[in-house]
């Protein structure tokens, strides 16, 4: 759904009776990813926009859609400002001068974002409601803690479950809903395991999403450190993103190591 707002129109009957198709073919399982709203710097199809100032692109990334926009009218929020004060910190911000986020931009965008979480539940609930008919599992994918590592593995800044809250994700809650597979993406073995420890603190239990290669796992030492860390955070079973072609001898290595070590 990466095209889509997860607020829009006809967002919630395109992303079920995606479910409900896909169900068709009998899947064990199905793994959702999109929906949520997405930062910047991911494209839509992963343009990486990296060039961006990154407080910038927090603001680029706002939408402002009728099924963003209206209900925060009805709420009392003075959109049309909001906008105007989103266009001139950016300006600012682009230009190396001025204050990115002054008092009445800030005042504004919380009452404007506080209803986002209320809407990727909805899609959440819905979607895993509807797959559960077919006898199958859902699974929704959090995208927040792979956004700063997403090119280089570099993670750095908040940790996921903080940047979750951007993209309409209330971690703790929507973990009481459905399962939640977080995608950490970094090469500093620190840094992973502090992703890990606090989406369990946040009640996550499902799958940890990922890149079994570079450029978060560049050796085959790096790949028993990546099994070592999931093991002793308490994780029992991951997800593995092809994020590039691996080599026939990756592909071998990988094979071995999941056969005898770490989690399933």
């Amino acid at each position: 759904t990466d095209l889509r707002c997860p607020a829009g129109t006809g967002t919630l009957a395109y992303v079920v009776g995606l479910v409900e198709d896909l169900c068709r073919y009998r899947p064990g399982r199905i793994f959702a990813e999109g929906l949520h709203w997405y930062p910047l710097a991911h494209g839509h199809h992963h343009e990486r926009l990296e060039w961006i100032p990154p407080r910038a692109a927090d603001l680029l990334a706002l939408c402002f859609c009728d099924g963003c926009r209206l209900p925060a009218e009805a709420a009392g929020v003075d959109v049309d400002t909001l906008r105007q004060h989103v266009r001139d910190a950016v300006d600012a911000e682009l230009g190396g001068s001025g204050d990115l986020q002054p008092p009445p931009l800030v005042e504004l965008l919380g009452p404007y974002l506080s209803r986002r979480s209320e809407v990727v539940e909805l899609l959440a609930t819905q979607c895993r409601q509807r797959a559960l008919t077919h006898g199958v599992e859902l699974v929704f994918v959090d995208l927040a803690a792979g956004m700063s590592g997403w090119v280089d593995g570099r993670s750095t800044g908040p940790l996921g479950v903080r940047r979750a809250r951007d993209l309409g994700i209330d971690i703790a809650k929507l973990s009481r809903r459905t399962r939640v597979a977080p995608a950490v993406y970094a090469s500093s073995s620190a840094r992973f395991r502090r992703e890990l420890s606090a989406y369990r603190r946040h009640g996550v239990d499902g799958p940890v999403i990922i890149r079994p290669g570079a450029p978060d796992v560049t050796s085959p030492e790096g790949w028993a450190r990546r099994l070592e860390d999931l093991t002793e955070s308490g994780i029992e079973e991951i997800g593995l993103y092809q994020y590039r072609f691996l080599t026939a001898t990756e592909l071998q290595r990988l094979g071995e190591t999941l056969g005898t070590a770490g989690p399933g």
